[in-house]
């Protein structure tokens, strides 16, 4: 985005753009571009507005470094721009976050269609050294339909956004009230809390003194199912899948069993591996790839369940109709799960020697 490109519309006409924009992603800075939502709210324009937050952007930093990180955002924020083309004005709010508005767009058919295409588009490959696929989440509202004040459109498309994070991300949100006027956005602060109070109830519910073996872990698959959302949720075993339960919306609604020896050979020595897409496990074991395949399932998670020097199996869990970007919390609790069904099985095993 430069100078002579927003110069065409009416607002920036009268602007002083020498200090309009970001320094680094080249793309206006926060206070120019809420000066502009204003002045077309102030002119009855109708338009589409945006949020757009990279997704797992800190594990980017933390894993390759800050200038990595700023040559992502750099490059996030110039194919934004391409792609959307001259009809849109981009801006950066802050940190992995960005914005935009497309004048004259608010029918909800083209601010779908153009959200999908940038969708599709933003998947390219990168030319620098991360190995996860560049994806991001985004909430939308449109002018006047969601609103003629500034703070009121705002709102609503943060809680499109935080709607699209809790999908699991890699998405977008067009705001409609029927869905998503309830959301409370102020409750991502309690995320990680909510967190470990899964895992608490994970250790709980499977080391219940009252119920059976059996019992605890059916009850701890199908607490965490109504915790992530996932599709399935299953425990393999070494000839056969256990305790498997499957959302009551989810696209597949039969899973098959996926031999020990194909999870082995992607999970490696440290027994865990998540996925985004299925495509990345292709190269670590193709027997795997082609029963995800076989299954539909775009992206999973598997955790070994390990006491000591028993092996029993693994927990899956399971995504088929989107390509789940899966958060450092989601794959704990996960873990959690698999670590605590391991110390059940081992310890009544144990215990079953005592009595015998």
């Amino acid at each position: 985005m430069n100078i002579e490109t927003i110069a065409k519309h009416e607002f920036f006409k009268t602007q002083n753009l020498d200090y309009a924009f970001d320094s680094l992603t080249h793309v206006l800075n926060r206070s120019v571009f809420f000066s502009y939502v204003e002045y077309l709210i102030k002119q009855g324009t109708k338009f589409s507005f945006c949020l757009v937050d990279i997704d797992n952007f800190k594990s980017i930093n933390d894993s390759y470094g800050h200038l990595t990180g700023d040559r992502v955002l750099e490059h996030f924020a110039k194919s934004l721009c391409e792609i959307l083309g001259e009809s849109a004005i981009v801006g950066r709010f802050g940190g992995d976050e960005f914005m935009y508005v497309i004048e004259n767009v608010e029918e909800y058919d083209e601010v779908w269609k153009n959200s999908h295409v940038l969708n599709v588009q933003m998947r390219k490959d990168v030319d620098f050294p991360i190995k996860e696929p560049l994806t991001f989440t985004a909430g939308l509202t449109r002018h006047p339909i969601d609103g003629v004040k500034f703070e009121e459109l705002f709102d609503k498309t943060d809680k499109a956004l935080y709607r699209g994070k809790l999908k699991g991300r890699n998405c977008f949100i067009i705001y409609l009230p029927e869905k998503h006027a309830k959301i409370d956005v102020n409750k991502s602060r309690l995320v990680d809390k909510a967190y470990v109070e899964i895992n608490e109830q994970i250790f709980s519910t499977v080391f219940n003194s009252k119920n059976d073996s059996r019992t605890c872990i059916d009850n701890a698959i199908k607490y965490l199912m109504s915790c992530l959302n996932v599709e399935h949720i299953c425990v393999e075993g070494k000839t056969s899948m256990f305790f498997s339960t499957v959302h009551k919306l989810s696209v597949v609604k039969e899973f098959s069993h996926i031999p020990i020896a194909h999870l082995n050979q992607a999970a490696g020595s440290h027994g865990l591996l998540y996925a985004s897409q299925r495509n990345v496990v292709k190269p670590l074991s193709e027997s795997l790839f082609y029963n995800l395949v076989e299954q539909n399932i775009n992206s999973f998670v598997i955790a070994r369940i390990q006491a000591f020097d028993k092996t029993y199996g693994y927990v899956r869990c399971d995504m088929c109709n989107i390509n789940r970007i899966w958060q450092l919390q989601e794959i704990d609790v996960i873990s959690t799960l698999a670590r605590c069904i391991a110390l059940r099985l081992y310890y009544d095993e144990k215990q079953n020697e005592v009595v015998k």
